[in-house]
């Protein structure tokens, strides 16, 4: 039997085209329409840059038959914040999406709206990605729990309105949930791949699918990162799946096991998704580390990843290239920089986090943070390794240069032999005339960034500056994220040292390099 599937759909700033091409490719998908849920969160009474509405009002235009605002009574509940941020009020909103083809699926819209006092400002009710992301975990956790749950206001207005629209199912029915960014397109066959997956092997407790570029010809920008999407998936989660723990599920595709449905004999009624062990720890406000604030905050995909593979060390997570879905990439410097810096961050404190995890001492265990322990130390040495190929070329040691000439070419032999596809050369060779960026530029932006927690020119508001906030905004953006307990100037000079002390480190190692690199140059010619 299929399981009941819930779509949860994030939104913060997007327009009304973007938020439809989601939840179109959404009710597209190939599966019974009646085990499928739209639950989409609006991040606030939010007006992204350049648009003519808020996204409350984008998403709410989709409704069938709904013509305008709904006006339903806001509920209280606990969100994930510090001070007088910590309480939020929102709005459940439930009805149906009518799809392209006629057909219709049950969609609840969930607007966080904030509380009276907030009235006005313009990130009202906002209280971020991972709070949004526990409104819906939280609820299902409610709805599945062995005793009699203290469910808040919101949660009892979600279960009676979403029964309303789904036949009268208990909302405890739904098993697996998939997420999706608000500028993501899913095929049609997606949802499918993944729920058959999860089906196969009921140790699966999360997968993602391949993510592709949609704007790839927006810019030159956008073109260089087609490739490096390509073998992030392809090389990167691929080889990660064959040890059964991908290490990132991206937050824009992928599927999580909330639970066991009964049919899995080995694991019945087991929660996974929703065991307190992984909620409990997500769901924390309070950081007073900057190890701590790169993981609550930056890159919350990946934390949740890593909060379940040491929760749940004999279940596996993969990776499904039959799943695809189109997201919209960063198509200027600004935006590609904002992206990589959280990005870079959060995966250098998530390995972190997993390294010092204290799993049981098996063979798999110790090969897993052998690799993870290689891939943060390629992290970190990704600028030494640029600086020393481009020295290396100014002083003529043109072995370097063959070197790079033969890799590229066997990295094209590879792609023609795999993929058949010549329009992936031209990708890769974009990619590598942006090398500068990705081995240097970016790397040393994330680490002198470290204290930067904002989303930058990937998230604007209308009204707002881009990084640069003022003094409210900022005071706002620390309260409602948990930050508002940390010392941030202690901080900054604590950074300081931390990026001197790294690039005398990277300094040393390019001395040692160009020094063996020089003794073998001096061999080889004689």
């Amino acid at each position: 039997m299929d399981p009941f599937v819930v779509m949860l759909v994030t939104c913060f700033s997007e327009d009304r085209a973007s938020i439809r091409k989601t939840i179109e490719s959404l009710s597209l998908t190939h599966y019974n329409n009646s085990k499928k849920l739209l639950f989409v969160v609006c991040d606030g009474l939010i007006v992204g840059s350049g648009n003519s509405e808020s996204t409350p009002d984008a998403v709410l235009s989709l409704f069938s038959g709904v013509d305008g605002i709904i006006e339903e009574e806001s509920q209280s509940y606990i969100a994930v914040a510090d001070g007088e941020k910590r309480q939020n009020m929102a709005s459940v909103h439930a009805g149906y999406y009518e799809n392209s083809l006629g057909g219709k699926v049950p969609m609840v819209c969930v607007i966080k709206r904030g509380m009276p006092s907030e009235a006005g400002q313009m990130r009202s009710g906002n209280r971020g990605k991972r709070d949004s992301q526990l409104i819906l975990f939280n609820f299902l956790a409610s709805m599945n729990s062995r005793t009699p749950p203290q469910m808040s206001s919101l949660e009892v207005d979600l279960a009676i309105k979403i029964q309303r629209i789904n036949g009268g199912i208990n909302p405890s029915c739904y098993s697996q949930l998939l997420m999706v960014d608000a500028d993501t397109a899913v095929q049609e066959d997606a949802l499918s791949y993944m729920v058959q997956a999860m089906s196969n092997d009921p140790k699966i407790m999360g997968l993602c699918g391949e993510t592709k570029v949609e704007n790839a010809h927006e810019s030159w920008i956008s073109r260089t990162q087609v490739f490096d999407y390509y073998i992030s998936h392809h090389f990167g989660k691929a080889q990660e799946s064959v040890f059964g723990r991908v290490l990132c599920l991206p937050g824009c595709f992928s599927m999580y096991r909330v639970k066991d449905i009964p049919s899995s004999a080995d694991y019945a009624d087991e929660h996974l998704l929703i065991d307190n062990d992984v909620l409990l720890p997500y769901q924390e406000h309070e950081a007073d580390t900057l190890h701590m604030k790169n993981l609550l905050h930056l890159g919350e995909d990946r934390y949740l990843t890593a909060l379940m593979t040491m929760r749940f060390p004999d279940r596996r997570i993969t990776f499904v290239p039959q799943a695809i879905c189109y997201t919209t990439v960063p198509h200027t410097f600004s935006m590609l920089l904002s992206q990589r810096r959280r990005w870079i961050n959060s995966s250098m404190h998530n390995s972190v986090k997993l390294l010092t995890a204290t799993n049981r001492n098996e063979l798999w265990v110790l090969v897993l943070k052998t690799y993870i322990l290689l891939e943060l130390i390629s992290t970190t040495l990704l600028p030494i390794t640029f600086c020393g190929i481009l020295l290396s070329l100014l002083l003529g040691i043109t072995d370097v240069l063959f070197e790079l000439l033969v890799n590229t070419l066997l990295a094209s032999l590879v792609i023609l032999c795999v993929r058949l596809d010549f329009a992936m050369i031209s990708d890769l060779l974009v990619y590598l005339s942006a090398l500068p960026l990705w081995y240097f530029v970016f790397p040393l932006y994330g680490f002198w960034s470290q204290d930067n927690f904002s989303w930058g020119e990937t998230r604007k508001v209308e009204g707002e500056d881009s990084e640069e906030q003022s003094p409210q905004q900022q005071q706002h953006s620390e309260s409602s994220s948990g930050l508002g307990n940390f010392a941030m100037k202690a901080l900054r000079k604590k950074r300081t040292y931390l990026f001197f002390f790294i690039i005398f480190v990277l300094a040393f190692q390019l001395g040692a390099f160009v020094a063996h690199t020089f003794n073998v140059h001096k061999h080889s010619s004689h």
